[in-house]
């Protein structure tokens, strides 16, 4: 049985290097005009406060330039994934796989309703696709969507084919052993460094380390969610597995 799903995809990588790129030079330029003509700190401070701010007004309009139209076929031996322009639909790219070739896949939702889908093949060249679907993670397990789909025909795939044969699903990183233990060691580095910073420099809780709880607090919900999507979809595997014995 074949089945055709049109969505977008978001070059996130490419995204992310860019705007990387752009904010370093542009910081490198905010330096430089501040040596130059020797103004104060309060100069830097608003322009590094504008190039954190002023990219957020054009954000939709920077994700149009890295996002294509796609559109996926699935077929019981293969699926091919078609990317087009999003203004002059030029054929981009296209990626062909078979069932059988691929190893394990990675499966994530984010909160702006994006869906990314990571495929790690056995000759170990891995694909990482972010669809922009417009579906929350219960709508896209529930109704039909890129993942809904993807994950039907790996079912089927995987109804007649011994345990080595089959595609699991893998964790993310941050769900994994080892990610717990970055996590908890990224804690215990924290919390050393502001009773260092308490004992020896009189300093309660400098900005830096405000920061980094921050962005470790963002890790511990990122591994929240991550666990939670792992086991939604395990638990769709044990409700087919079930209602096949």
């Amino acid at each position: 049985m074949e089945k055709t799903y049109n969505t977008q995809r978001y070059l996130s990588g490419k995204a992310t290097l860019w705007a990387f790129a752009m904010f370093i030079f542009l910081s490198s330029l905010l330096i430089f005009i501040a040596l130059i003509f020797k103004v104060g700190g309060s100069f830097v401070f608003i322009g590094y406060a504008f190039l954190c701010i002023v990219p957020f007004m054009f954000l939709q309009r920077f994700r149009k330039i890295f996002t294509r139209n796609v559109i996926v076929e699935f077929n019981s031996q293969s699926f091919l994934i078609k990317e087009y322009a999003l203004k002059r639909g030029d054929l981009m790219h296209e990626f062909n796989c078979r069932w059988d070739d691929i190893k394990y896949y990675k499966c994530t939702f984010s909160s702006n309703k994006y869906t990314s889908i990571s495929i790690y093949l056995k000759d170990g060249v891995n694909k990482n696709y972010v669809f922009k679907d417009n579906k929350a993670e219960n709508e896209a397990i529930q109704e039909e969507s890129i993942f809904s789909i993807f994950y039907s025909y790996i079912s089927r795939y995987n109804t007649d084919k011994t345990f080595n044969e089959r595609i699991f699903l893998s964790p993310s990183f941050l769900v994994t052993r080892l990610g717990t233990i970055c996590i908890i060691l990224l804690a215990i580095l924290g919390i050393a460094s502001v009773l260092f910073q308490f004992l020896y420099a009189g300093k309660l809780l400098p900005l830096s380390s405000l920061m980094g709880f921050s962005m470790l607090l963002q890790l511990i919900i990122r591994r929240g969610n991550y666990k939670k999507t792992y086991n939604n979809i395990m638990k769709l595997d044990n409700d087919i597995h079930e209602s096949h014995s």
